[in-house]
């Protein structure tokens, strides 16, 4: 998963390859400061359980394995990352049912989805951190519109 970044001083963008920031933002109230924590809280959460969601479970660990899982898809879907809530979501109802077959043939790409995903974002909080970003601008488009306010950052663009 490559981090597909476009940021600038005059531009902060949140694009995290596998991850719908706007929906993350908006899900941790439009404060890109409590997005980032949500993030970094994603990947500390993740990095913990992953070891734990690399081996296919014997029915014995099938509750724990069903835990884990159900942990992730919802933290996925905080921060806007879909598809990995999905397809947790998937390998949860398997270990409801006990579908060892679906859990072992879809475990592995669940896992190289999740590590990678921990990556791209790390990589664009490096990237943030590098840059001294605090907010995006994409912040400023929940706030309700003002024409004069509107009409000065206009201004001050074209000088």
């Amino acid at each position: 998963m490559e981090v597909k970044e476009q940021l600038s001083k005059q531009n902060h963008v949140v694009s995290i390859s596998g991850v719908d920031t706007a929906k993350g933002i908006s899900i941790a109230g439009g404060s890109f400061d409590n997005y980032r924590q949500f993030l970094g809280l994603f990947c500390k959460e993740a990095e913990e359980r992953l070891p734990l969601l690399q081996t296919v479970p014997v029915s014995e660990t099938l509750s724990d394995f069903v835990k884990h899982v159900n942990s992730i898809k919802s933290s996925a879907a905080v921060i806007g990352a879909v598809d990995l809530s999905v397809r947790a979501s998937g390998l949860e109802a398997a270990g409801w049912a006990g579908d060892l077959i679906f859990i072992r043939n879809n475990l592995a790409v669940f896992s190289d989805y999740l590590t990678d995903l921990i990556s791209a974002i790390q990589d664009w909080e490096k990237t943030a951190k590098e840059h001294d970003f605090e907010k995006p601008r994409a912040d400023y488009i929940s706030k309700p519109f003002d024409p004069p306010t509107f009409t000065a950052c206009i201004e001050r663009s074209l000088r």
